[in-house]
């Protein structure tokens, strides 16, 4: 693929970027406005995309801070099983950090692939119902603090106030 071949997929696929989230933790946020029925998680680029399965025997042999980071941000499938990237976790697919709502404007049929139900506007957080892909046991420990497998999160990130511009918090300090 030629440079500038590579610079158009760029800015073509590029929507949204991570940042403190007022509903929980960090979210997904629009960076310019994302139209209806739009995937805005899609790559045009050939790389490995496969799953590994993590038995929970394997996770609970895996040290503290990696336990609980893959228990925050994959959801068991049916099996018990979860089902990470072969990358692994040091490129982490942005959706990971989709955040819950009732009233969505994300769905989801799989929990990998991820549409616009309507359109998005820029600096609107990107949100989805849980139960729509059987992660609603993350909202059930939602209120204990926990993540679904019941270890405490590492650290708790902070809330974005009120009247905060999205250009202000991906500034660097």
């Amino acid at each position: 693929m030629t440079r500038k071949r590579t610079v158009r997929r760029i800015v073509k696929e590029t929507y949204c970027c991570l940042a403190p989230s007022s509903i929980h933790g960090i979210g997904v946020f629009a960076i310019r406005d994302i139209p209806k029925r739009t995937d805005p998680f899609e790559i045009d680029l050939r790389h490995p995309r496969g799953w590994v399965k993590i038995t929970e025997k394997e996770l609970n042999g895996a040290p503290a801070g990696v336990r609980t980071l893959l228990s925050l941000l994959f959801v068991p499938e049916s099996d018990g099983k979860l089902y990470v990237p072969e990358i692994g976790t040091n490129l982490v697919e942005i959706g990971t950090y989709l955040n819950h709502s009732d009233t969505p404007n994300m769905r989801t049929k799989d929990g990998h692939t991820f549409i616009a139900k309507r359109k998005i506007r820029e600096g609107e957080e990107l949100t989805v119902d849980y139960a729509t892909y059987g992660a609603s046991g993350l909202l059930l420990n939602a209120d204990r603090g926990t993540s679904h497998h019941g270890q405490k999160p590492v650290r708790e990130l902070p809330r974005v106030k009120k009247g905060r511009k999205l250009g202000q918090l991906m500034r660097p300090s």
